[in-house]
Formats: structure tokens, sequence, C-alpha cells
């Protein structure tokens, strides 16, 4: 028997076991696998900042699949100017594209509290849009008050279920 030979029928023996051992119950297997832990608010706190980080940089950006892949598929956003939006799709279409016009740089925020509600974080605070032109009068106010709400899903993502700001000030 040759090397190669050799080498080809252990590879051949190598994907049989491969095979084998992949062929599990995909349901049974997902049912043994618990779902994560929901954490504190103090330590769900740095997580939502996170998540919220991931959230802004998809705007900033213009990543608007990015930015809908964030919420959930029930979620529902409400934006002085634009609107109540429902559902991803939505929200991307009306205003996954508008960090990008308008000039978004940042938008910091400063929470106020959270509370723990099942598997959901409610997060509401103040927050400050910096961009690179003056925002129109007709879209955002440069800053006000947010309130989020959280989902932790069981593989351990964190998906906005409802989001509203309600701005406090003209843009400058």
């Amino acid at each position: 028997m040759t090397a190669a030979k050799w080498w080809r029928g252990a590879a051949a023996v190598v994907l049989i076991v491969v095979a084998a051992v992949g062929c599990g119950d995909r349901a049974e297997d997902a049912a043994a696998t618990p779902a994560l832990l929901m954490p504190t608010a103090d330590d769900a706190g740095s997580a939502v900042a996170l998540s919220f980080g991931f959230v802004q940089n998809a705007l900033v950006v213009g990543d608007v699949t990015g930015f809908a892949s964030n919420f959930t598929d029930s979620a529902r956003m409400y934006v002085p100017g634009y609107g109540e939006m429902v559902g991803p799709a939505i929200i991307a279409r009306d205003f996954g594209g508008e960090g990008r016009r308008l000039g978004i740089r940042e938008i910091q925020r400063v929470s106020d509290g959270r509370y723990v509600d099942g598997r959901e974080v409610v997060d509401s605070g103040r927050y400050v849009i910096v961009t690179e032109r003056p925002l129109p009068d007709t879209t955002l106010h440069a800053q006000g008050r947010y309130w989020t709400r959280w989902r932790y899903t069981e593989d351990g993502r964190w998906l906005i279920v409802r989001d509203s700001i309600a701005g406090t000030s003209p843009p400058p």
C-alpha cells in the first residue's frame, strides 16, 4: 500500500467519524443547551452600553442592514419628525440611513437608571447628538431624553424592543 492510498483511507475514516458525531438530533441538542442567565440591572448596564455602541456605529457609518439587525421582529421606534416605526424593515427604511445623511458623528447617552423586567432591561436617560454640521430644523433635536427597552435573548444577544427619544431643544 502506498502512502497516498493510506492517507486517503485515513481521511475517509476521519470523515465518517466526524459525520457520525455530527448527526445528532439538532432539536434535542438545542433543548439541552440552557438559556444564558439574565444579568442583574447593574451587570446589564455595561452590556447595554456596548450594544448601543454597535447600534450607533451602524447608524453613523450608514450600515442600514447592521442597524436593523439590532431590533426585534416586532420592535417599535419613535423619533419626533419621523413618527413611530414598527419592525426592523421599516425602521431601516425610514431611519437607518439618517446618521450618514445628517452627518451624525456620535450620540452620547447618559443613563439615569435602568431596571430588569424578566429578560428585558428598560434604560432611560439623556442624549446629545454630535454632528458634522447643524441638524435641519425639521429633524432630530440635538439633545433630549431617551427610553429604550432591550431584550436579552437566550443566545446572549441584546436587541431593542422599543426605542423612543424626545428632544428638549432645537438643533443649534
